[in-house]
């Protein structure tokens, strides 16, 4: 991101680091995308906008970040006046339910009820490798501090990293036999110190786990279950995948 603020110095990339932010999204319909911006995203797509229409565009865009637990998100649909990709007016909130009285379980069913921004296949995103921290280091010394502290007991042996990346946030001197990480990108797991194997797999596209069950002492889930298109799918799997495992999402 520091380099792509050089490169195309009109967005403020190492400001906000890619999210859509206001100031980004301020800068996306001022200028245009550039050719970092995938325009399968819908602030790409809507960059047409006038500057009459930002705080509404704003909203909307906002929105869609929102869990909708029971109908499917129609995040891509074109406003039929404008022609621009934007969330319907309600859409969000049509999909919240209104009495929560019978619902245990909002997730609950065969298939998975979250929309998001970008509908494209994972794969495209993490083709590429991203050796960047989604938080800061006094954010990432108290997940490795927690981790090594509390996640990980005298009794543990063998660690599942889900969503991994080129950290686990684990301090390499505890003495572990397996921390195997499952992750979208080989490059960032290899360059993973911490790992004694790793595995490529998206889990929107497959949330099955490659392992037998009872392999894990704990599970690990790292600023990345909000990614997650089956999140209560991959859940169950962990159960299954742990030792009477503790399931930890920081």
């Amino acid at each position: 991101m520091e380099q792509a603020a050089i490169d195309y110095p009109n967005y403020g990339f190492d400001s906000h680091r890619g999210y859509p932010s206001r100031s980004h999204i301020i800068a996306l319909h001022q200028y245009g995308p550039c050719p970092l911006h995938r325009q399968s995203c819908k602030p790409v797509q809507g960059r047409e906008l006038t500057r009459k229409d930002f705080g509404a565009s704003l909203a909307a865009v906002a929105t869609t970040f929102l869990l909708t637990p029971t109908q499917e998100s129609r995040a891509v649909t074109n406003d039929p006046k404008t022609g621009i990709a934007l969330p319907d007016v309600g859409e969000i909130e049509s999909s919240i339910p209104k009495d929560w009285t019978n619902v245990d379980n909002p997730l609950d069913g065969s298939k998975s009820v979250l929309g998001r921004l970008d509908s494209s296949s994972d794969s495209i995103f993490y083709s590429e490798p991203r050796f960047v921290e989604h938080v800061d280091t006094q954010a990432a010394r108290g997940m490795t501090n927690y981790i090594s502290q509390i996640a990980i007991t005298p009794e543990t042996t063998s660690v599942l990293d889900l969503c991994s990346s080129w950290t686990s946030h684990i301090v390499t001197t505890i003495p572990l036999q397996r921390i195997a990480g499952l992750g979208m990108n080989s490059k960032e797991l290899q360059a993973n110190a911490a790992l004694t194997e790793w595995t490529v797999q998206d889990l929107n596209e497959k949330p099955s786990l490659p392992y037998s069950d009872a392999s894990f002492d704990a599970v690990l889930l790292q600023l990345s279950i909000d990614y997650l298109t089956h999140p209560l799918e991959v859940c169950k799997e962990v159960i299954c995948s742990g030792r009477d495992a503790q399931f930890m999402e920081l």
